[in-house]
């Protein structure tokens, strides 16, 4: 009897065993995929950073070369990053980017190249819907004095100094992503505009060195993957002053990036501004380098 009993708690004990067994793989079978996806949303979310740096060295000697030449050495820093914060109801992208080169020909001084500072904030609130308000700050500037050059004789007056020209604007409005890649925002935007050597009305410097504005800007964004190593991006901004449509400045930049492998990359910079506020000209400038990657975070 006593034998009885034990072998039927042994059974007993046994079924339950199983029993339970079986729920858990049944309840873990259930759970994963739906686990799997909430893991996989949450990864969406939080923090995002990258950081890049490029040198691009060019350089020439010549020794009694027959065909001619002249020695030159040419180097140009190039730094970029952006830290985004993604979350389900607002973004908020940041991000700047510096470069400075300078170029030294033959007995003649070095001169700089190229010299750029950009950064911009970005804080929009996402409501589910096609259109979503936003406010931005930007600022752009350089690092060094610029200065324009005569041959013969040789002489170089300064036309720029440490961070100025510098402008900087702030903006509350709408965007728009239309469609994959492409971005376009549009805002009432309060700009400010750093010269020390003056601003220009009507051709004719005022001797004034900051300038407010107010007005209406417009940002179009549009960035995409040509081939698996080629990204290609351009984006214009332009300023509109409540003054009138007499009073536009416009920024065009255009860069293609190709990437040869981890180290090696080539970029191809084509860039178009207008600022009536410090030259009645159309400035331009257009970059081709080949550089080794240094930093890639």
């Amino acid at each position: 009897m006593i034998r009885s009993s034990i072998r039927s708690g042994r059974i007993a004990a046994l079924a339950a065993i199983v029993t339970l067994s079986a729920a858990a793989i049944q309840a873990q079978a259930t759970a994963g995929p739906t686990d799997s996806a909430a893991a996989a949303e949450a990864a969406k979310f939080g923090w995002k950073h990258r950081v890049g740096g490029m040198l691009n060295l060019s350089q020439a000697y010549y020794d009694k070369w027959a065909k001619g030449g002249t020695d030159n050495l040419a180097y140009e820093w190039n730094f970029g990053g952006s830290i985004d914060l993604e979350q389900p109801d607002y973004q908020w992208e940041t991000k700047a980017k510096a470069i400075y080169g300078r170029t030294k020909l033959g007995s003649l001084a070095s001169r700089k190249s190229s010299d750029q500072f950009d950064f911009e904030s970005v804080y929009t609130r996402l409501l589910k819907i096609h259109v979503n308000p936003f406010a931005s700050v930007t600022a752009q500037s350089q690092f060094m004095p610029g200065y324009a050059y005569t041959e013969a004789p040789i002489t170089r007056t300064q036309i720029s100094d440490y961070f100025n020209p510098a402008y900087f604007t702030e903006t509350a409005g709408l965007g728009v992503e239309p469609v994959k890649d492409l971005k376009e925002r549009l805002g009432a935007t309060m700009k400010q505009t750093v010269g020390s050597f003056g601003f220009q009305e009507n051709g004719v410097r005022t001797g004034r060195d900051f300038r407010q504005e107010y007005g209406v800007s417009s940002t179009t964004e549009y960035e995409r993957s040509i081939m698996e190593n080629i990204h290609a991006s351009t984006r214009l901004d332009v300023f509109v002053n409540f003054k009138g449509i007499d009073n536009i400045d416009g920024r065009w930049a255009n860069k293609v990036t190709a990437k040869v492998n981890k180290l090696v990359s080539a970029n191809v910079e084509y860039e178009v501004l207008y600022d009536s506020d410090l030259s009645l000209d159309t400035q331009t400038r257009e970059g081709l380098s080949i550089g080794i990657s240094f930093l890639s975070l």
